[in-house]
């Protein structure tokens, strides 16, 4: 492969990362397929609405396009989408693949688009198709220049699979910054101590409630980067709980509560460990990781439950009683109820927070600010 080739290649893959890596794509693609103008577009199937980027971030042709144009694109439109979606597949084609070339030089949207922008002659390769919403990229020449030839189709099919790919990827990485983003600002947001760590039980962040416990000193510290309780026995009941959250396989990976005892604290601080998805966690780093969360029993964590999801009183107190690590047994047992009374609460809860499993549902408990950790 030549060195302009392995250029190209590091810009596709660059912009699974860097969306402003496509202007690069672009221009390169484009001159490997002689085209003279092109862009990247996800648009709908149906009604030809979404979005593009264009070759030198021209505006003008952005705005031509989406202010009318994209109504009447037959190389877009298509009368039956459930067929289209039924038989789609990553290609590239001519225009006249798609559409004979006398009735496409017929159309508005050849003469008054395509001419002007000096592109009557086009290409397109599928990158990819969700629902209705095809992403493509169309490289297109004046009609002067003809059509292209097989060679320079070719050319630009040498990098399809890795722009397919790299599109791909774009959209998991988003995703993953979304969740990721909005994970790390929950964290931020709670009252409450929270802290990820990796499987080692090495810290990768801290909120402002936990930073302070840290600092206090008496029920947890950090130690060559990693989190450890003060006290020995809770100490290693922190680090199983760690352990089993963040087990390499996913499979095995469970939940668990622990408590950590102070010397000056006439209750042990309630802990949980949760763990998190790869996709949830990556923004820090590491392929797994932790969701530790520190509550003071002290801090009548019931009422405030109760209050932030209208728990009934019954159900706040399951939810203390699941956050303390019992079993719906355990609780049922404390309260003198019976185990489908409890069920019944749970599924209270579960429909008052929107969750569907206990693990979810401690999740959800444990980043409620319930604690006190505020001074």
């Amino acid at each position: 492969m030549d060195v302009a080739a392995e250029q190209l290649l590091d810009s596709i893959y660059a912009a699974a990362l860097d969306p402003q890596s496509w202007q690069h794509v672009l221009a390169a693609l484009s001159d490997v397929a002689g085209g003279e103008a092109s862009a990247i577009t996800q648009l709908n199937i149906a009604t030809g609405a979404g979005t593009a980027i264009v070759l030198n971030n021209d505006e003008r042709v952005l705005d031509e396009y989406f202010s009318y144009y994209y109504r009447i694109n037959p190389l877009q439109i298509v009368a039956d989408p459930g067929s289209y979606v039924a038989g789609w597949t990553p290609m590239i084609l001519r225009d006249e693949d798609w559409l004979d070339r006398a009735t496409l030089e017929a159309t508005e949207y050849y003469n008054d688009f395509l001419r002007p922008i000096r592109a009557e002659w086009g290409i397109i390769l599928r990158l990819g198709l969700s629902g209705h919403d095809l992403t493509a990229i169309s490289i297109g020449r004046s009609h002067g220049r003809g059509r292209f030839e097989d060679a320079e189709i070719a050319a630009a099919a040498r990098f399809h699979p890795h722009l397919i790919r790299a599109m791909a990827l774009g959209r998991r990485f988003a995703d993953v910054h979304r969740r990721s983003d909005g994970l790390a600002a929950a964290v931020d947001r709670s009252r409450s101590a929270m802290l990820l760590v990796d499987a080692g039980a090495r810290l990768l962040h801290a909120n402002a409630a936990a930073e302070r416990l840290i600092r206090a000193g008496d029920a947890l510290r950090v130690q060559a980067g990693t989190l450890i309780a003060t006290d020995p026995t809770s100490a290693a009941n922190l680090s199983d709980a760690i352990r089993n959250a963040s087990h390499p396989d996913r499979q095995r990976r469970i939940a668990g509560t622990f408590a950590i005892r102070t010397a000056d604290r006439p209750l042990p601080l309630n802990g949980a460990a949760m763990p998190l998805l790869e996709e949830e966690s990556s923004l820090f780093g590491r392929a797994a990781a932790t969701l530790v969360s520190i509550a003071d029993p002290d801090g009548n964590a019931a009422d405030a439950l109760q209050a932030a999801f209208d728990f009934t009183a019954a159900e706040s107190r399951l939810a203390g009683d699941l956050l303390e690590g019992l079993s719906l047994r355990a609780s049922a047992e404390r309260r003198s109820v019976s185990i489908n009374t409890v069920r019944t609460q749970l599924a209270g809860l579960f429909a008052k927070t929107g969750t569907h499993r206990q693990i979810e549902l401690i999740q959800t408990l444990t980043m409620t600010d319930v604690g006190r950790f505020d001074a």
